[in-house]
């Protein structure tokens, strides 16, 4: 059988990522329970979600997955319970919907799956796995109550739209069986095996070729929820834990430039006040690394330390620069599409330099002896010719909260000083 479409897609998530200021325990221990998850150690990472839970008690995303934990060791009962809670804590949470949505079908609820694929929806017009879920049960039911193939073909055809995958093809092949067009059920099944075949999982046909050979014999599939479904087997849920495809470069525009003599200012023709944080840690090291990959994912990140009020210092983790607060803010919107944990926007104008270079082998040299002493730099282009480039360290609101950054680097040897961004 099919393995749904389902809670761990979500588990796609940067397991690094957190929210800001959140402490780091509690930090320590979500990252641990979503490792143990994509190990199959689902009783160990129970515990580690219960920890979390305990050092912050309204951690929704905690909640979620413990859930998920939960559903995949076959606590259907206890799953539900946790998305429950989640969704007491923030209603808005379309994936809290989509995994108890699948811990309902587990235990023959369609009705309730179905209203929370539908509030999933409602909460998330993008999102795949609940089209998928939904058009899934609409088109393999036996309940005749639930069943309704034309409604599951128009779900599909969003959820491939969306997303052209294996899983995308495989339920819109089961919603044109449901119709009897069997003729469309078969290629789109087709295609769904070509994408496996495409990625190099063999392993994984022979399941599909079983729906492939049903709808050329002239039949649709047909699953008694209430009493014969089992759950999928679990490493038929597994998904991969990478992280996403590193987005593409933007085209050069090949247009030859004329190199003039000019004098290039230190600070950017166009300030980019606005940044977005998505995590915070204790330890500048984990702050470093998770930044690190950000970097290798495309994304512009950066890390900053800050002294927070009765809480010591933190590093906390930004994303980009952006001159405006809308663009920021449909910055922010891609990031809660890749299920970053939390996106804040903020405006930090201000960032301590520590250099104006001009080729790439310098902007390495001075950001390798950054390193060196614990810092973690990004770069910006100067002026209007963008024939220089600034190297900086963190983004502050005021000049005031750059002080003891800018600081710190002077005795350490740099040639610091407070700029706009």
């Amino acid at each position: 059988m099919r393995s749904m479409i389902t809670i761990l897609t979500i588990i796609g998530i940067v397991a690094f990522l957190a929210g800001p200021g959140i402490a780091a325990n509690e930090e320590d221990w979500f990252e641990k329970g979503l490792k143990l998850i994509s190990q199959q150690r689902f009783d160990e990472a129970i515990k580690a979600f219960s920890t979390a839970i305990e050092i912050i008690p309204r951690d929704y995303q905690a909640y979620n997955y413990r859930g998920v934990a939960r559903a995949l060791n076959g606590d259907f009962d206890r799953a539900i319970a946790d998305y429950d809670k989640a969704l007491q804590i923030r209603p808005r949470y379309a994936e809290a919907h989509n995994n108890r949505g699948f811990a309902r079908t587990q235990k023959g609820d369609l009705q309730g799956a179905l209203n929370d694929y539908s509030r999933a929806l409602e909460i998330n017009p993008f999102f795949v796995d609940a089209y998928n879920n939904q058009a899934w049960i609409l088109a393999t039911t036996d309940d005749k109550r639930y069943r309704n193939g034309a409604k599951a073909i128009m779900l599909a055809q969003k959820a491939v739209e969306l997303k052209p995958d294996v899983a995308s093809f495989d339920t819109l092949a089961a919603a044109y069986a449901a119709v009897g067009n069997f003729e469309a059920a078969t290629d789109t099944q087709k295609k769904a095996i070509q994408k496996l075949l495409q990625a190099d999982q063999t392993s994984e046909v022979p399941k599909y070729m079983v729906h492939l050979n049903t709808y050329r014999s002239g039949q649709s599939l047909l699953i008694n929820y209430s009493t014969a479904y089992k759950a999928p087997e679990t490493k038929n849920l597994m998904v991969s834990l990478k992280t996403k495809t590193k987005p593409a470069h933007p085209s050069k525009t090949g247009k030859n430039v004329t190199a003039v003599k000019t004098k290039v200012s230190s600070q950017p023709s166009k300030p980019l006040p606005y940044t977005i944080q998505v995590s915070a840690f204790r330890d500048p090291k984990i702050s470093y690394r998770v930044a690190k990959k950000l970097l290798t994912k495309g994304d512009q990140a950066f890390t900053c330390p800050v002294r927070i009020s009765g809480k010591g210092k933190w590093h906390r983790v930004y994303i980009g620069n952006y001159k405006t607060y809308e663009e920021a803010k449909i910055a922010a919107a891609g990031l809660k599409k890749r299920n970053f944990r939390y996106v804040s926007i903020a405006k930090k104008p201000y960032a301590v330099q520590v250099g104006l270079v001009s080729s790439e082998k310098e902007v390495q040299n001075l950001k390798s002896s950054l390193h060196a002493k614990g810092y973690m730099a990004y770069s910006l282009p100067a002026g209007a010719m963008q024939s220089q480039t600034r190297i900086l360290i963190g983004a502050y609101e005021s000049k005031e909260a750059a002080a003891n950054l800018t600081n710190q680097l002077q005795k350490d040897g740099f040639n610091a000083k407070i700029l706009p961004r």
